[in-house]
């Protein structure tokens, strides 16, 4: 196990180094100058260059590029242009935040799904499983903006249950049950989609797992259904589960910009969509780089999961 992992860990290395060069490519095709965008559009050619200067934005792409590794190398993502700050300070309390709404979001998925999708797949064809796999269907086609201003216009708004925005009251002590408090209505808006998923994918696992012939010996020797289900077919069953629920941490801690961006939730998401607005590189690259590495490193830890969610799986 342990050869296996220090492999993959090495094997990480040309994968972080193509997605930094992808991340830099790309956001060199962005329109926009970010001189323009921070001295704005009344400022002299002659202060443009020079901030241009500054910034290195007069290099080659090549040399720009090596330049940002290498400090990237070194833990310095770099100066915010608008803020004036290391991107590392911005980020780092922005990136724990949306890591805090995405486990939320993601306990909602286990919490709705997994006991979903069981329940439908050992009562198939019931009143039940029918309107939970049409709850899912409806709940992975909603638009996430739109679930969250809905949710917004319910229960804040009208009912009047649970803050409308922020991660933190105004007024008042930072406790777990205010953070609680303010946490809610945006990780059940992110969560819903992927309970939907969580769901049908439990229920189809547990559906194939159900057919084989152990769990028709199990049954034949009188075991309780419920003592099946739990010692016999989840086990088998939560090989799929984990994958999907683990692809889907990484999506949802890259896409809860939307959900941030309703919520006014002060992560990850909401620091991107506002650097992109003002052409403020240097924190879009970082930010981008600081998801993806987390989406590496979530697929590594998958893998080593499954030889403790199912014995038979050893890597060598």
């Amino acid at each position: 196990m342990a050869v296996y992992i220090l492999r993959r860990l090495v094997a990480l290395i040309p994968v972080l180094l193509g997605i930094s060069l992808l991340v830099f490519l790309l956001l060199q095709l962005v329109p926009g100058d970010p001189a323009l965008a921070l001295l704005g559009p009344m400022a002299r050619p002659e202060d443009l260059e020079n901030l241009r200067k500054g910034l290195g934005l007069d290099q080659p792409l090549p040399v720009q590029y090596f330049r940002w590794l290498g400090n990237v190398l070194q833990g310095d993502l770099g100066r915010s242009i608008q803020q004036r700050s290391p991107v590392l300070d911005i980020l780092t309390e922005r990136y724990v935040n949306t890591l805090v709404l995405t486990v939320a979001a993601t306990l909602v998925s286990l919490v709705i799904g997994i006991p979903a999708g069981i329940i439908s797949a050992t009562r198939q064809y019931s009143i039940f499983d029918r309107i939970s796999m049409l709850l899912a269907l409806f709940g992975n086609s909603m638009p996430a903006f739109w679930l969250g201003l809905m949710s917004i216009l319910i229960f804040s708004l009208r009912l009047r249950w649970f803050p409308a925005a922020g991660m933190w009251p105004i007024t008042g002590d930072r406790t777990i049950g205010a953070l609680l408090h303010h946490l809610t209505l945006p990780a059940v808006t992110l969560g819903i989609a992927a309970a939907a998923v969580t769901a049908r994918i439990t229920r189809s696992s547990v559906l194939e797992v159900i057919r084989q012939d152990y769990v028709r010996t199990a049954h034949a020797k009188g075991l309780r259904e419920s003592k099946i289900v739990r010692r016999h077919v989840l086990r088998n069953a939560m090989l799929p589960v984990l994958t999907v629920v683990a692809v889907q941490f990484g999506f949802l801690l890259g896409s809860a910009v939307i959900t941030e961006t309703v919520f006014s939730w002060p992560g990850l998401g909401f620091a991107l969509f506002n650097a992109i607005s003002v052409r403020d590189f240097p924190v879009v690259q970082g930010g981008i780089l600081m998801v993806a590495t987390s989406f590496v490193l979530i697929n590594l830890l998958v893998d080593i999961a499954y030889a403790w969610v199912d014995p038979r799986i050893r890597y060598s």
